[in-house]
């Protein structure tokens, strides 16, 4: 009793949901369409007399499906958007409870025709097809192809998401297909009248032989039409297919090969489609690749050149009519093995010489496969020594065929020159609009927001791969380069007022100017939120050499100096020193001596000259490069001179002690500073460099006379913080 009480539970609500669809329907068609409304009223009527028809709901439904879903077919002939959508969602509840008969399915196919000529609600209509296919088995024979047509029909519009859509239903639509051919098959014991009916077949009749039934012949019309398709012949079944990619065609075979082995190896009408369809398909195709050389090809000849995507999908076949179907298909197999031996022939491209491998390392590890090619080919006297070949082909290849030479860092050259023209790119972009002169604010507002955007989806990676490229690079050439792009975007930020990635930027450079390791708190905060660290990438002490492959990046030689052909290596060290006590330094950190490299000074120029240059946009990012320059010249051991510059240290002795008597790179040290703030010992490099950074540090005070109001109260806001610092320090100590 309970659970007859709960079936009419059931019941009752499936009633309801109807009842409510076609209400629905019918007030939202009452104004502008009538005819629609009297239909749903009607509707209202028929179902309840359905409902008395029957103890079963749903077989009571089945039986008047057509009259029932009238209504909702009426809707989708409007074609208006909201009525279409009610109509739809009806149908797909009565689909899903299965309560749809032969000529109901037979109307819903059509009325779905007319909505995917229409073009509305495309992605529903493949929906409802799938649904169509899946739950029922009353969608057969010519309703099925027109079903299937939607789908391949609609697969083919420009609008991706429902061409992505399509896909994944013509899929699906065709393995509920071969599904049903298999379980029918199954069934299937004398095979007598099979093998007559492929004596028919080789006539040339396209029909579906009479001996397999209806779900069967689908899917055989359906196998067929899909080879004609690819061969660029009209189906036969697929009435109103006018296109197929061949690429697709193919993908499609591959999969019902591939998933339905059995039912073209256990039945002769299936196996015909392999001999007589597949196989010449597959060799036609071929054809470009067999005859293709990727050696200059003699005056006046005429080559088909093989397309990548085609040959990869025929290999993909041709695996599976291998490792499959073998047994059926002798003959046919040794032509395909001995085509795939050719791909390895030294004068094959690289690609087709790679997708045979695959193919062939996919057979070898196969032993009964091996096994098989041995007793029908190496064993019979007027037959092709398949195996010998294979082996053979191996052989040449790896005596012969020498691996194209890739030169060490090739991938990260093309990624430094790729990162190199975006920001190239972004920078012209950006100066191109601010250049322009609107006409109207709008359009003032319009490219204000195009520049932020360009900066904002950008900066992020950017600054990452540029501060990790310029951690590890040991070219001056490179560094420079990079410089010069961390500069100008760092502007370009600046000028958008844009302070996050600006101050990331400057920060990078500020860090690139200090000692290897060295720890500031000012820098540590802006640059981890944006950077990620290059050794979770290349080990700690990597050294990058990029030159090889760089090209015009380098200039002639890739050298600077125009008279070695090796470029200056920044990895050389200049300067050993003492940091600075500061209070951005943390307590303890830095107790022994600090190094500074030439890429330190190369990053130091940077720093200074972008300071001269552009500090109106430097705005509070003034406090950070000021402390950077501070640790500098205390490293360094410049010292205050007469009218307010810096002047380098006296010549001296060499230094004893405090770094390695002679930096790497072989320079000599050359000079040796002492003073209150420690000693510095200084290479013969860098002393001719220092009273052209000292000047350069002079010059920078002394064009904050250009600066505007607002630029010259952050340039002082940040020295009164340094002040500030020092002080609180030399209290604390004491």
């Amino acid at each position: 009793m309970g659970s007859r009480s709960a079936m009419n539970a059931t019941d009752k609500k499936l009633l309801d949901n109807l009842q409510s669809d076609l209400r629905q329907l019918s007030n939202e068609a009452k104004r502008k369409f009538p005819a629609v409304k009297e239909a749903a009223e009607s509707g209202i009527v028929k179902l309840r007399n359905a409902a008395t028809k029957h103890e079963q709901l749903v077989l009571a439904l089945r039986s008047d499906s057509p009259e029932i879903l009238e209504p909702f077919f009426a809707g989708c002939d409007s074609k208006h958007p909201k009525i279409v959508q009610i109509s739809l969602n009806a149908i797909q509840r009565m689909i899903n409870i299965k309560a749809v008969n032969n000529l109901a399915a037979s109307n819903i196919v059509n009325c779905l025709w007319g909505l995917m000529e229409a073009g509305l609600e495309e992605v529903k209509v493949l929906q409802t097809i799938t649904q169509l296919l899946v739950t029922t088995d009353s969608v057969q024979d010519h309703v099925l192809a027109k079903a299937l047509v939607i789908s391949f029909r609609l697969h083919f519009t420009k609008n991706p998401t429902t061409n992505n859509t399509a896909s994944a239903t013509i899929r699906q639509c065709v393995n509920c297909v071969f599904e049903r051919a298999r379980d029918q098959l199954k069934e299937r014991t004398d095979l007598s009248k099979a093998y007559q009916c492929v004596d028919e077949l080789k006539t040339g009749t396209h029909a579906a032989p009479p001996s397999l039934a209806r779900a069967s012949a689908d899917a055989y019309l359906l196998f067929q039409d899909l080879t004609f398709m690819v061969n660029a012949e009209q189906p036969t079944w697929l009435l109103g297919l006018q296109e197929m990619t061949r690429s697709f065609g193919l993908e499609l075979i591959e999969d019902i090969l591939a998933e339905f082995y059995q039912v073209f190896i256990t039945h002769p009408e299936f196996t015909f489609l392999l001999k007589e369809r597949v196989c010449p398909l597959v060799i036609k195709l071929f054809s470009p690749n067999t005859k293709f050389r990727a050696q200059q090809a003699a005056p006046g000849a005429v080559q088909d050149k093989p397309f990548f995507g085609i040959c990869m999908r025929l290999i993909r076949i041709v695996s599976v009519l291998i490792a499959r179907f073998y047994s059926c298909l002798v003959t046919e197999c040794e032509i395909f093995l001995s085509l795939i031996t050719k791909f390895l022939d030294p004068e094959k491209a690289d690609w087709q010489r790679a997708l045979a491998l695959e193919v062939m390392y996919k057979m070898c590890s196969q032993p009964d496969l091996l096994r098989c090619f041995c007793i029908h080919y190496d064993m019979k006297a007027h037959s092709s020594k398949i195996l010998q070949e294979i082996i053979n082909s191996f052989a040449e290849m790896l005596d012969k065929v020498e691996p194209s030479a890739v030169p060490d860092g090739y991938c990260l050259s093309v990624g430094y020159v790729s990162i190199i023209e975006m920001i190239t790119s972004i920078t012209k972009l950006i100066h191109k609009y601010q250049k322009k002169s609107p006409t109207t604010e709008e359009e003032a507002t319009a490219n204000q927001e195009l520049c932020i955007q360009l900066v904002h989806s950008s900066w992020g990676g950017l600054i990452s791969v540029m501060g990790l490229l310029l951690e590890t690079s040991c070219d001056e050439q490179i560094t420079d380069t990079l410089l010069t792009c961390i500069t100008s975007y760092a502007v370009l930020c600046g000028q958008l007022n844009m302070c996050t990635p600006r101050d990331a930027f400057i920060s990078a450079m500020c860090k690139g100017s200090l000692p290897p390791h060295y720890t500031l708190t000012v820098l540590t905060t802006i640059y981890q939120s944006s950077y990620i660290s290059p050794r979770s990438v290349f080990e700690a002490d990597s050294v990058v050499d990029m030159r090889p492959s760089l090209g015009p990046y380098l200039g002639s030689g890739g050298s600077l100096d125009g008279g070695s052909d090796v470029a200056p290596r920044t990895d050389q060290i200049v300067a050993v020193g003492t940091p600075l006590p500061t209070r951005s330094l943390p307590q303890g950190a830095h107790q022994g001596p600090v190094m500074l490299t030439a890429k330190n000074l190369q990053c130091m120029r940077a720093l200074l000259i972008l300071s001269q240059s552009n500090g109106a946009i430097l705005s509070t990012a003034w406090h950070m490069v000021l402390t950077t320059l501070q640790h500098l010249v205390w490293i360094l051991g410049l010292k205050p001179a007469a009218g307010g510059g810096l002047k380098a240290p006296p010549s001296g002795t060499a230094g004893q002690g405090v770094g390695p008597s002679t930096a790497q790179g072989g320079s000599n040290v050359g000079t040796q500073s002492s003073g209150g703030q420690g000693e510095a010992c200084l290479t013969t490099a860098i002393t001719n460099d220092l009273p052209v950074l000292s000047a350069m540090l002079s010059r920078l005070f002394e064009n904050s006379q250009k600066l505007s109001e607002v630029a010259l109260h952050h340039l002082i806001d940040a020295l009164c913080k340094l002040s500030q610092e020092s002080m609180e320090l030399a209290f604390s100590n004491r």
